[in-house]
């Protein structure tokens, strides 16, 4: 239900522009839901193109459209560890977990650069980007660390709406908080055993 109403939200505002996220669970990874924003700018339905050259050419793409801005640079500078956030590292194509690299500063800048870019894309196309974020209060706290700290440093034209949806509503205010901005909640209760049936 939280879900659907966010969706129907967006729907009946063609300006915004969504990017959905989904908190993996279980969470095993820290940063996990930095990955998923990387997972997310894939298109999943093409399977035939290796992921990391998938990956590589779109963030190359995106961070050669705004060489001269300070948000393309931080994209082309922070290529090798958005790679390795989504479980990739681009020297050796191994499978690699976030905790394997201690990173946190450059992988926050390549964020801060990807998000303000994606943005910039927003605004151009006359429209706004939406950050949504389901399930938040699932997702593990360095994820709302990596990504809040990435949009204290974005303003004006590269600074995304943020949506997020949560099970545990007194568990979302402290995640909402990392981001810097205080949430504005509308409770759903969950659904009863009933309910569900039905």
């Amino acid at each position: 239900g939280r879900s659907r109403l966010v969706t129907k939200w967006l729907k009946d505002r063609p300006k915004f522009r969504e990017l959905a996220l989904t908190s993996p669970r279980p969470v095993g990874i820290p940063g996990s839901l930095v990955m998923e924003l990387m997972l997310a700018l894939l298109d999943q339905s093409d399977s035939t193109q290796d992921p990391i050259e998938k990956l590589t050419g779109l963030l190359g793409a995106i961070a050669a459209r705004y060489a001269d801005a300070a948000c393309g640079q931080d994209v082309k500078t922070g290529l090798p560890y958005l790679l390795r956030s989504a479980g990739y590292d681009l020297a050796d194509s191994d499978e690699r977990s976030l905790t394997k690299f201690g990173y946190f500063g450059e992988l926050v800048a390549g964020l801060r650069g990807l998000i303000g870019c994606l943005c910039r894309d927003a605004v151009q196309a006359g429209g706004r980007l939406v950050l949504v974020i389901d399930d938040l209060d699932c997702a593990d706290s360095s994820s709302g660390q990596l990504i809040g700290r990435a949009l204290q440093g974005l303003e004006g034209d590269e600074a995304p709406l943020i949506v997020a949806t949560c099970i545990n509503a007194a568990e979302v205010a402290s995640r909402a908080r990392v981001f810097g901005r205080e949430p504005a909640v509308i409770q759903v209760p969950p659904f009863g055993a009933d309910e569900q049936n039905v």
